[in-house]
Order: structure tokens, then C-alpha cells, then sequence
């Protein structure tokens, strides 16, 4: 199978347009370690990159749900103020893991009982291959099983995710956005993406549900710094510039939108590096500078 394939539920760190150090050192070693047919290795490298996985989870359902959270990691001590101090997913690693598996037992997420289950006897297998037992435990067969099982359950919770990642925070970031602001949609997106930990899968889901048929141009363009920030991570551009085209190619009905729409469109980069928005009189006007 694929390993690589965990690595597109994992939070990305937009700051470094790459994944976290220390989650890209897992990525190699359950490369080098699978390729080397080092079972037990690569069993603990892929352990690490799903409970990161896990803790991102938890991260967003606390933020969406913090009651519920905390009342069921209420034998984990401290998980009130570890959670209400976490700055990212990576502070939640305090938390017992089997704790924390049951934050997917959420109402917005209802993953079943009997999976968790299973989740946590993954952790149990984990642990007991930490010993040193002067026993090698996982062969080849074992960690694919193992590999496969818990990537469909990454992908059950993910499709339960998504509609709350588009419905509970980017529809929320686009309300927000304001027409005298235009001028730092780029930066707003970066410190959304900064905040958030989000996904590659996550940012497609976002992308592909986004309605271009939106009047307001400037939400729109929020979409087309996003799609800079995917295309920056090997994302298949199809469907982005599908997307793009279609942003670029609306009709909309304010003129300091069209006048934007347009000048974009006659510009090699989609995206302005630098939009200057002012007022002459009571006439609005967009300046675009590029800078690269």
C-alpha cells in the first residue's frame, strides 16, 4: 500500500509551507524504515503520524464542542487547562491517548464504539512492542493490516470533518472578511491556515465546496490565495484552475469588483502580491502592484 497516503490528513504548518520538523521526520522514517523492512520501526513512525491525525481531531471538535471534551477526558488530569492553553494540536500529546480517542465519539463526528475500540488496541500493540522483550512483534503482513485499518478509520472520521471544517470555520472566515480590508484577504487566509491546521484533504474539500456563484469578489479571491497555498503542495491543479477560471470568468455587479476581476485577469499571476484599495471622491479604486 501507499503510506504516503496518511500524510494528506496531517495539519500542515502553513508558516513553512511544508509539514511540522518533527512530523516530517516521521515521514522519513516510516519511508526509510518500510523500505528497509523494518517492521516494528516503521510501525512506531506511522503510530506517531496517525496520532497526530488523532490530536488535530481533537483539536477542532474541542474548539467546536469544549464541554462535551472536557467532560469526557476527565480522567486525564489537567485536561481542562491543557486544553484551554493548547496553541496547537502538538499540546494535546499530555493527554492519555486512549483518552483522547474517545473525542470521537462526539455527536458531530459519532464514530462507533467498537472502532475506537480497536483504535485503542492499536496503542495497547504499540506499547507492548516498545518493551524489550528480545522479540521482534510486527512483520510485514501485521503492520499493512494494521496500516489499512487505520487509515479507513482516518477517512470515516475525515468525511464526518469536512462539512464542519467549510460549515464552522472557512464559511465563518469569509463572513468576516471586510470590503475595506481587501487589501490583506492574502494575509487573513495565511493566519486562517495558521490557526486552523488544516489538511491537504481538507483544503480540497473547502475548495471544491466553495460557491463561485458568490457576489462578493473579494470572498471569492480568498479562494484564489488558498489555491496558492495548495498548488504549493503538489496538489493536482485541475481542479483549481477549473475553479479559478470560473471566479475570473463571474460577471459582478460592483465596479471596484469588476475593475479587480479584470485586472487580474490580464496578469500572469492570478493572485496580486500587493492590492491597494483607496478612494477618490466617492468612487472606489483597486491599484494592483505586483511584486515578484
Amino acid at each position: 500500500m501507499d503510506y504516503q497516503e496518511l500524510n494528506r490528513y496531517i495539519p500542515l504548518d502553513i508558516t513553512k509551507a511544508d509539514y511540522d520538523p518533527y512530523i516530517i521526520y516521521q515521514i522519513k522514517a516510516l519511508d526509510v524504515n518500510s523500505k528497509n523492512e523494518l517492521h516494528n520501526y516503521a510501525f512506531f513512525a506511522w503510530h506517531i503520524l496517525w496520532m497526530s491525525f488523532l490530536q488535530k481531531t481533537a483539536f477542532f471538535i474541542y474548539k467546536l464542542d469544549p464541554g462535551w471534551v472536557v467532560s469526557h477526558l476527565s480522567s486525564t488530569r489537567n485536561a481542562k487547562e491543557i486544553l484551554e492553553s493548547a496553541n496547537s494540536p502538538y499540546d494535546l500529546s499530555e493527554i492519555n491517548e486512549k483518552s483522547l480517542c474517545d473525542v470521537a465519539k462526539n455527536p458531530n463526528v459519532g464514530f462507533h464504539t467498537n472502532k475506537i475500540a480497536n483504535i485503542k488496541n492499536f496503542i495497547d500493540r504499540r506499547d507492548h512492542v516498545a518493551h524489550c522483550s528480545g522479540v521482534l512483534d510486527i512483520d510485514e503482513e501485521e503492520f499493512e493490516q494494521t496500516a489499512r485499518k487505520s487509515l479507513k478509520y482516518a477517512k470515516e472520521i475525515q468525511d464526518k470533518i469536512n462539512p464542519l471544517i467549510f460549515n464552522k470555520l472557512w464559511l465563518p472566515f469569509l463572513e468576516d472578511l471586510k470590503e475595506e480590508e481587501f487589501a490583506l484577504v492574502k494575509d487573513a487566509v495565511s493566519e486562517f491556515m495558521r490557526k486552523s491546521f488544516l489538511s491537504i484533504v481538507e483544503l480540497e474539500y473547502i475548495f471544491e465546496k466553495h460557491q463561485v456563484d458568490l457576489k462578493d469578489f473579494y470572498k471569492n479571491s480568498a479562494l484564489l490565495h488558498l489555491a496558492d497555498i495548495l498548488i504549493g503542495f503538489g496538489i493536482n491543479e485541475e481542479i483549481i484552475e477549473k475553479k479559478k477560471a470560473q471566479i475570473l470568468a463571474k460577471e459582478y455587479t460592483h465596479e471596484y469588483y469588476y475593475r479587480m476581476q479584470d485586472e487580474l485577469r490580464a496578469t500572469s499571476n492570478y493572485i496580486p502580491d500587493l492590492v491597494i484599495a483607496g478612494k477618490n471622491g466617492e468612487k472606489t479604486y483597486i491599484e494592483i502592484k505586483k511584486q515578484r
